[in-house]
């Protein structure tokens, strides 16, 4: 598939998205998991979890959920841990208004993922990666005070399997109002953290499929 501006990156990437879970204690029959007959002494289990950009030749993605639909818990995936961990509660009639989560394999300008919101037919639960289409960007600066601006673009996508917006293919397909109110919980939620989030616009599916493809390209410099 040709893009505008660069070369076309492969759905299939050569790389794995992995999660290591370190247990301290776990039962004698959990051993048949490890990479080896041998016991370790502080059960180190390690899980491959074969997780990469694009899920098919179609250029559909992979998004892993960190916060689901109707949560005031922002919970973040911890890279270095491999875990998730709660990062903020947000106040009481403030929730996320979709799945809010990352593709990986992928780095925006802000060092993290490409974060994505998700339009499903229920909340999706934490953890839980979702086959998806990219349908449009909203593309956005945010700035710290005492710090410099950066862009921070929100990918729009629905996963494969919803039936409820079956219809929805490109960003056009949204309800004008409903994009509104994702802007405006998004300048909502950054002022609560000491940020200020600035529209750019909201872009179709083609300029969401380029975001993707540069965040590749950046993961692997």
């Amino acid at each position: 598939m040709p893009f505008e501006g660069g070369e076309a990156i492969s759905p299939v990437g050569p790389k794995d998205f992995t999660l290591n879970l370190n247990l301290k204690t776990c039962p004698p029959d959990l051993g048949k998991f490890r990479s080896n007959s041998k016991r370790r002494k502080n059960c180190r289990h390690r899980i491959m979890i074969p997780v990469h950009t694009f899920c098919d030749k179609d250029y559909n993605i992979y998004t892993m959920i960190e916060t689901p639909k109707g949560s005031r818990n922002k919970c973040d995936f911890n890279p270095e841990g491999n875990f998730f961990e709660l990062g903020k509660i947000l106040p009481a009639g403030c929730a996320f208004p979709l799945d809010f989560g990352f593709i990986p394999e992928t780095k925006g300008e802000d060092g993290d993922p490409l974060d994505v919101l998700v339009l499903s037919d229920v909340p999706g639960q934490m953890g839980l990666v979702i086959k998806c289409r990219l349908v449009g960007i909203i593309e956005a600066t945010q700035k710290e005070k005492g710090k410099k601006k950066e862009r921070n673009d929100r990918l729009l996508a629905v996963a494969l399997e919803s039936l409820d917006h079956s219809n929805v293919c490109d960003s056009k397909d949204l309800n004008e109002n409903f994009v509104k109110e994702l802007v405006h919980f998004f300048e909502y939620y950054n002022e609560m953290c000491g940020k200020k989030f600035k529209l750019i616009g909201v872009r179709n599916k083609k300029v969401a499929l380029k975001a993707v493809q540069k965040g590749m390209i950046t993961r692997d410099k």
